[in-house]
């Protein structure tokens, strides 16, 4: 593995040297190899354009700073202080070495759309369990389409009245093209709240490659109207996607469980996968049945991953599909205490809907199993000038 130090930090290739990575110091970054990783600083990119560029084709970029830039891209990853511990440096090293690896095998991009047959299914909790799931190891686009009851902001803890989804389809409805659709001026991360010490607690254990869009709290006030043409919507949402593959590997979409609203069939219409849930009340799944019929008659494609949320002691999975008379394609074990673990900021619950999680983004995505890290720490890097 090779990395380009163009830090301006001597530190930085002595502590890579020890380790027995090949690195190169050198400050011309044109026409770089996308694999080869490149180390920058305030120092020499002030103001993260070549930072940003190089993110933009796909370079992994670790940015060293004092007091970061506001416009660096969600996709660099930051380490901000006067000293930085070598180790933090090192473990970049080998979770960019671990995802290339991974990246070998992972099956395409892809962009996958959860709709739940009903509202209070779990079809939000699923979709969001599965995009920090695949953030662990894939850049991970989650976007939340449900404009009418928002959850994104209060369970994220991450909202900004001018990076949200109204914003965001604002841009896109004057979008002829991807390249016209700047998506890095709409997308939350917990990279971008680095300088805000109060506000990053909160959300640092979220993963490094989870970027967000979602409604406002107040978007039911001031979402642009998109009109009844579901076709002309689709293929807005085709752009995006086109857009958010060119720098994320998954794009999860969650909605709101309403089959007449044209913005949920367009997206239903337009993403690669979809994910239809439901749950074990009869409601449910008695509604299935009626609610397919509709999404069919608009248009949404008939190929999809059938998920049933166990939310009892009892196994009613070959019930179900004996009443439906269909296949289903996974059970997630739900977490009866979810609400406890969000209190504690946990998205992704016990150890029992975490596992089923995985092992169903697995299947979904292709995810390899992970590896441990392998790197010994290193010393402390100082970024003032000496």
């Amino acid at each position: 593995m090779k990395v380009i130090n163009a830090s301006g930090i001597q530190e930085v290739s002595l502590l890579l040297q020890k380790q027995g990575i090949e690195v190169e110091e050198k400050y011309d970054l044109a026409d770089l190899d996308p694999k080869v990783s490149v180390i920058l600083s305030d120092e020499t990119d002030p103001t993260a354009e070549v930072s940003n560029t190089l993110a933009f084709k796909q370079n992994p970029v670790l940015y060293l700073s004092i007091n970061p830039p506001e416009n660096l891209s969600v996709n660099i990853t930051i380490l901000k202080g006067e000293k930085i511990h070598g180790g933090q440096i090192l473990q970049w090293m080998q979770e960019i070495a671990n995802k290339q690896k991974k990246r070998a095998t992972i099956q395409a991009k892809k962009s996958i759309a959860f709709f739940g047959v009903q509202p209070g299914v779990g079809a939000s909790t699923l979709a969001r369990a599965t995009a920090i799931t695949s953030a662990a190891y894939r850049k991970t686009l989650y976007v939340e389409l449900n404009y009418y009851f928002p959850q994104s902001p209060f369970l994220f803890l991450l909202s900004d009245s001018n990076k949200n989804l109204a914003a965001l389809f604002e841009h896109v409805l004057h979008a002829e093209d991807k390249a016209q659709i700047h998506l890095d001026s709409f997308l939350l991360n917990k990279n971008k709240l680095q300088g805000n010490r109060t506000a990053y607690k909160l959300v640092e254990h979220l993963p490094d490659e989870l970027s967000i869009i979602c409604p406002h709290p107040d978007s039911l006030l001031a979402f642009p109207d998109l009109g009844f043409d579901i076709d002309g919507i689709q293929e807005k949402i085709k752009l995006l996607i086109e857009r958010a593959k060119t720098q994320f590997d998954s794009i999860i979409f969650s909605m709101a469980s309403t089959p007449d609203d044209p913005l949920v069939l367009a997206a239903l219409r337009a993403a690669d996968e979809r994910v239809f849930v439901l749950d074990t009340n009869p409601s449910s799944v008695m509604m299935f049945q009626h609610r397919m019929e509709l999404l069919y008659k608009t248009g949404v494609p008939e190929t999809h991953n059938l998920i049933v949320l166990q939310k009892s002691a009892v196994h009613f999975k070959k019930e179900i599909e004996k009443t439906l008379n269909l296949p289903i394609d996974d059970e997630i074990l739900f977490d009866s205490k979810m609400l406890d673990s969000i209190r504690r900021l946990d998205l992704l619950g016990s150890d029992l809907f975490k596992n089923s999680v995985a092992k169903f983004e697995r299947k979904l995505l292709g995810t390899p199993e992970a590896e441990k890290k392998r790197f010994k720490l290193g010393g402390l890097v100082s970024l003032i000038a000496k």
